[in-house]
């Protein structure tokens, strides 16, 4: 279960906590707010300009009630980068088919400023979009209304490149990891790779998102798929994937998500393989795991709040609480505010590092190349940082501890001997989680530590509100039904298999197909959990999700164990006389 929270940016108890190698002063990507973009007249433009003063993370609090020195940008915004690489460097483009390119203060702005570092000319139309190098300094590529993608050397001001074969608006672009490919998603309903130093062409095109109403495309899966946010032809949000190395054979699948009229923005997290997608005035945020096989797409627990955002962001890794197992942090625009998000997942011995979510990040802030070295035919390789706090053990170096035995659930069950106490509990899980229009989300517990999953039928019970939905239960009304039918056939040990199957989620015939076991044998059953455990194991492909499944099945089957045992102990005794 991945779990998401939120809190007001004014809070005092919020802090950032940064690990050693982190950059040495706070970034503009990891301030609170931003400076404002004006045009002459002193009127805020573009959608995605936000207003604000430089403020750390560990500083939270109101913005001034005094005008704020602004940038005079002279022309409508229609799209801003910051550097990566340069902190206080932010380049605007602008409808005017002009990027300037400012220099902030690193104290931030004291004044209003007028006039930019350096002004790029060459677009004939309006800029779409701006989007940096992730591995080259000085590199920038822009998409414009001209129907061309113009890459730009910044330490020389002038385009170096051009890129062609466009015949609509581009909607959005991406560079994939390596720095050596462009993906763009147009608006002629065509996706598009280019290698931008081989040449002008793209070197695949594959049919993209029916809709015309807008679309964005990000690298996913180590750079090995291509994930495309956009409309059908009824107006429905969905989501593509595409494989980098055939476009041509079209989507491998689509899933779609909603109607509404915003274009969902994807923010990609390539250390766990997780996408969170929102638009602007959306009220939820969309948390999917992806995987390069089938079923693709593995639903998370989404974040909802009461109110739209008119912005939300990912924020570098090394923002997130890793001893509290925050995998993600966020910045979320409201009206008047601006909110830190975090997504964490519940584990139960978290005084270990959690290696197999943490592994070593990209080091984001620090180039691999020169913009020279780079349109030279050079390639890089970005640094890798640990996250591993000074003193913590991974958990995966950690002593193995024999789990404590709860109580099992069929001993609770086997309290409640009158068959209508037991229906009594049915009916209030179904009340519980039927009540909700969301749709079913795949097992919201990836990565959970195997103790963690004992308390499975508890988090449904408590939070079932929020995770599961009416599929649920109708299949676990049906279950019960035909597992109490079978229990009848077994006696009592028959009815604890059954509870046992019940309060799991999981079968018994189930939990044998998933780890590959005929009899029910201890010595097998360790063996090939110890191997799909491993096999699955994220670091070499796997997921969340199908670790998941393993842990879950484990247990299943030695409950399964204990209760034949005790049906055989009672089988041995003497008859009472």
């Amino acid at each position: 279960m991945l779990k998401a929270s939120s809190a007001h940016a004014s809070s005092p108890s919020l802090s950032s906590n940064h690990v050693s190698g982190a950059p040495p002063s706070t970034p503009w990507w990891g301030c609170r707010s931003y400076p404002r973009l004006t045009d002459e007249s002193g009127e805020a433009q573009g959608s995605q300009v936000t207003r604000g003063v430089t403020r750390r993370l560990r500083k939270p609090g109101r913005l001034p009630d005094t005008a704020l020195p602004t940038l005079q940008n002279g022309v409508a915004v229609t799209d801003l980068a910051w550097d990566p690489f340069d902190p206080h460097r932010l380049a605007v483009a602008g409808e005017d088919a002009r990027i300037r390119l400012w220099r902030v203060p690193p104290e931030g702005l004291q004044e209003v400023l007028t006039t930019p570092e350096a002004v790029l000319t060459g677009h004939t139309e309006k800029i779409y979009s701006l989007r940096f190098h992730p591995l080259a300094a000085d590199v920038l590529a822009s998409s414009s209304y001209d129907l061309t993608v113009r890459i730009w050397d910044l330490k020389v001001g002038a385009e170096r490149l051009r890129l062609q074969g466009h015949r609509d608006q581009i909607f959005g672009l991406a560079w994939s990891p390596d720095g050596q490919q462009l993906a763009t998603v147009c608006k002629d309903g065509r996706l598009r790779i280019y290698e931008p130093r081989g040449s002008s062409e793209p070197l695949q095109e594959g049919p993209g998102p029916e809709g015309a109403r807008g679309a964005r495309v990000v690298w996913v899966c180590d750079g090995h798929y291509l994930l495309v946010s956009g409309f059908d032809s009824r107006s429905e949000r969905q989501l593509l994937l595409y494989s980098a190395e055939a476009l041509a054979a079209g989507p491998s699948a689509v899933l779609g998500l909603d109607v509404a009229p915003s274009t969902l923005l994807p923010s990609y997290d390539p250390d766990t393989g997780l996408v969170l997608l929102t638009g602007k005035g959306d009220t939820r945020v969309f948390l999917y795991e992806l995987l390069p096989e089938s079923p693709f797409f593995l639903e998370c627990n989404s974040f909802t709040s009461p109110d739209p955002h008119k912005g939300f962001i990912l924020l570098p890794k090394t923002e997130c609480d890793v001893r509290e197992v925050e995998f993600a942090r966020c910045l979320r625009l409201r009206q008047t505010s601006l909110e830190p998000v975090a997504f964490r997942l519940p584990r139960v011995r978290k005084e270990f590092f959690q290696d197999d979510v943490f592994p070593d990040t990209a080091v984001s802030w620090e180039p691999a190349l020169s913009a020279e070295a780079w349109l030279g035919g050079a390639n890089g390789q970005p640094r890798l940082l640990s996250l591993q706090p000074p003193g913590m053990t991974p958990v995966s170096q950690a002593p193995r501890e024999a789990p404590a035995r709860r109580a099992p659930s069929s001993v609770y069950l086997e309290e409640k001997s009158d068959q209508q106490k037991k229906e009594e509990l049915l009916s209030a899980m179904v009340a519980k989680l039927g009540n909700r229009e969301d749709p079913l989300p795949q097992d919201s517990f990836e990565g959970v530590d195997e103790d963690e999953w004992a308390k499975y039928l508890a988090q449904i019970i408590v939070m079932g509100a929020q995770v599961v939905g009416r599929a649920f239960a109708r299949a676990l009304r049906q279950e019960f039904a035909a597992s109490r039918a079978a229990a009848d056939a077994r006696g009592r040990a028959g009815h604890q298999s059954a509870a046992a199957s019940n309060l799991s989620g999981l079968s018994l015939q189930e939990a044998q197909q998933i780890l590959n076991v005929s009899k029910l044998s201890p010595e097998e059953i360790q063996k090939n959990y110890e191997h799909l455990f491993k096999v699955n194991d994220k670091s070499v492909g796997g997921s969340f999700y199908l670790q998941s499944k393993v842990v879950r099945a484990k247990e299943r089957l030695e409950e399964e164990l204990r209760i034949q045992a005790q049906e055989d102990r009672e089988r041995q005794q003497p008859p009472k006389t």
